[in-house]
This record gives structure tokens, sequence and C-alpha cells, in this order.
């Protein structure tokens, strides 16, 4: 299987220096100390693993880590872009969003945002999932079981948030 061939190239490449080039996440976390994102021949980010998937500096690093990326601007403490509204729990994002009209990158998982309060956005289109259905709205991407999804069409207005203990804000680059 692929979780044997990953832990049989770790045991074998521990201590070898070894460059891997891999767009899986899990291959990634598994194999690598460091990771390095090049995007288009540049470098946009190099750091440990945890690093890098769980602060995603780009667009490319956030899909590569399975997660969403919105870029907007702080206020009231909190992180805003359209109707959206987000606070954070975590400590050093609430540190970030203190200061009004900081650009910051609101990172979380689109199985962690609910539909039913918060932020009108309208549906553009829905992807099944192995894991359920994706929402992908005007705002941001909301992956919803089937039954969620059953009376949702392209067009309708849902309303989105996301609890704050699921919610990072990085640096915007």
């Amino acid at each position: 299987t692929a979780s044997e061939i990953r832990a049989m190239l770790r045991e074998r490449l521990a201590g070898v220096t070894t460059v891997a080039v891999t767009h899986d996440a899990v291959d990634a976390a598994a194999l690598a100390d460091r990771l390095l994102i090049v995007e288009r021949g540049r470098v946009t980010q190099a750091g440990t693993v945890r690093d890098v998937l769980s602060a995603p500096a780009t667009e490319v690093a956030a899909k590569i880590a399975g997660l969403e990326r919105i870029v907007g601007a702080t206020r009231d403490g909190g992180w805003e872009r359209g109707g959206l509204r987000l606070e954070s729990a975590d400590a050093a994002s609430r540190a970030l969003a203190a200061a009004d009209g900081r650009t910051l990158a609101a990172v979380f998982r689109a199985v962690d945002v609910r539909l039913g309060r918060g932020a009108p956005a309208t549906v553009s289109h829905l992807e099944p999932t192995p894991a359920g259905v994706r929402v992908v709205t005007d705002v941001a991407v909301a992956e919803v079981s089937p039954v969620e999804a059953a009376a949702l069409r392209a067009g309708d207005v849902v309303h989105l948030s996301v609890p704050p203990d699921r919610v990072r804000f990085v640096a915007a680059s």
C-alpha cells in the first residue's frame, strides 16, 4: 500500500539528504523534515513540514495542505472580506488581527465551514467528493454531507461561518 511504501522510504532514507518531489501533503508529511514550495520555478515558501502546512503562504501551498486561504483585512479584532467576518481562538492569530487595516489571510478547512448562519454567499457550483459535497460559493468553499447539499443549487444564497477555534490568520504575501 502507499502507506507501507512511505514507511519503507522513510526508514531507508533516514539520515540521507534526499530531494523528493510531490504534490501530496501526506507524502510530504510522511517523508520530509522540511518543505519547499515551488511555484512557476520560484520558491514561495520554505520551512518545517508543520510550519508550511499549518500556515501556507500562498494559494498553492494551501491547496497542497488541504486548506482554504482567503485574503482579507483586519477590523475590530477580527478579519473581514466582503460580508464574511471571522475571528480566531488562536493567540498568535488574535495578535495579528489586533491592529485594524492589516491584510491577512484566513486559513481553515472547508469541512469546518458551517452553512446556516453568518455571511451571505451565492453558490456557484457543487462538487461531489468521496467524503461529501464541496459547496463552492463566491465567498468560500464548504464541504458538507450529501444530505446538507441535497437541496442546494447553483445560484442559491447560503450563509457561511467558521468557528473561531478552526480559523488561523497568517501573513498575506
